[in-house]
């Protein structure tokens, strides 16, 4: 890794921020020694200016009309509501695309996790999850990036590309008001603020106890995630996992050696690897540690966050709507699905058809006069 990197923040658990500690003044009197986080941010002031400019061209290019991203999600885990009201940011995806394998009426595309993004934000599987084509202006912003991050770290695999790009989109409690009065939904009641804001506490990869990866894993650790910010704000923290030696589950340890980045507007974010895979410690506390990464926003305005991964796996999508065919064609998941929609229909289709009024033309126009102003 190149000496540019920027400090982490270490946080106890009462907020309170240090300046990193070096590594020989980690905590050693449960003879434990935490391994320093491997992943970097890389400061705007170390990207040429260009880069972000050409995502700010992106967004109002290719995001706008916004409500393209607005939908109303299936409550597989979550009550049934428009995206914007959830928790989890919004999420838009891309896919390379394989010519060889596609037809005309069937589009073969680079996907990570589609099962697992239902789950967590609640795309409806026949209209609400996609996965759109990567065009020639999202392959520059990959490899813009991408040169940014073989920058950092000149031992990345040269032959090695980003096939798919994830923006989490995260709004803030003014894109819900007008004129600073709380928006209010058709019936009447004000809409639920702190939305969009986090992103959970997970692992990009899964790794066992000996540092293998899952084979179900979709994710190629070769080449690092890289989240390229534009927009306001947010934290990501990263937090120390702990389990005993013949435990099967994690728990979160020592939170005052958690360590917190600011994601600001120009730069980059390199996630490795290494940080998902167990490291064991013998001693007093003997057992297995890694880290978990979570985001929060708590600032106004819109936080865009273009997430590149390289990833090893396909599904199958209609070349002319983007919409996903693959959760049709797996009897299992395809029952699952219909299962829930099935006890939800009502509820589902009333959301759909309310949530379409003075709100959602309100916090439109608030967002595009937040992108108008990059």
């Amino acid at each position: 890794m190149s000496d540019h990197k920027s400090k982490p923040v270490v946080s106890n658990a009462s907020g309170f921020s240090l300046k990193t500690r070096s590594k020989s003044n980690y905590r050693k009197k449960t003879a434990v020694l935490y391994p320093p986080i491997g992943s970097v941010k890389i400061e705007p002031n170390d990207i040429d200016i260009n880069v972000r400019k050409k995502f700010c061209e992106f967004i109002k290019k290719s995001m706008v009309p916004f409500d393209q991203f607005f939908d109303p999600i299936i409550p597989l885990t979550n009550s049934c509501r428009m995206n914007y009201q959830s928790q989890q940011a919004i999420r838009v995806f891309y896919g390379k695309q394989d010519v060889i394998k596609s037809t005309p009426g069937y589009a073969v595309r680079s996907v990570y996790g589609p099962e697992q993004v239902m789950y967590s934000t609640g795309h409806h599987p026949a209209n609400g999850y996609k996965v759109r084509p990567f065009t020639e202006e999202i392959e520059e912003l990959s490899d813009l990036v991408l040169a940014s991050v073989r920058k950092n770290d000149s031992t990345i695999d040269e032959t090695l590309k980003y096939n798919f790009m994830e923006i989490k989109i995260y709004l803030g409690n003014d894109m819900l008001c007008d004129n600073g009065i709380t928006l209010k939904n058709c019936d009447n009641e004000n809409l639920r603020m702190g939305c969009n804001k986090r992103v959970n506490a997970h692992n990009d990869l899964r790794y066992s106890d000996d540092g293998v990866q899952s084979k179900r894993d979709t994710a190629c650790p070769e080449l690092p995630t890289a989240t390229f910010t534009v927009g306001s704000s947010r934290q990501l923290t990263f937090e120390r996992m702990f389990k005993k030696l013949r435990n099967h589950s994690w728990s979160t340890y020592d939170s005052k050696h958690w360590v917190q980045y600011e994601l600001d507007d120009g730069s980059i974010f390199v996630l490795v690897a290494m940080d998902d895979k167990p490291n064991k410690f013998e001693g007093i506390n003997s057992g297995y540690y890694k880290t978990k990464h979570q985001v929060q926003f708590d600032n106004p305005g819109i936080s865009f966050g273009f997430v590149f991964r390289l990833v090893r796996t396909q599904s199958t999508f209609d070349p002319q709507t983007d919409c996903w065919i693959y959760w049709m064609e797996n009897s299992v998941l395809r029952e699952t699905v219909w299962e829930f929609i099935k006890k939800h229909a009502q509820q589902y289709k009333e959301v759909n058809d309310k949530d379409t009024k003075i709100e959602m033309e309100v916090i439109l126009r608030n967002i595009h006069q937040f992108i108008a102003n990059f």
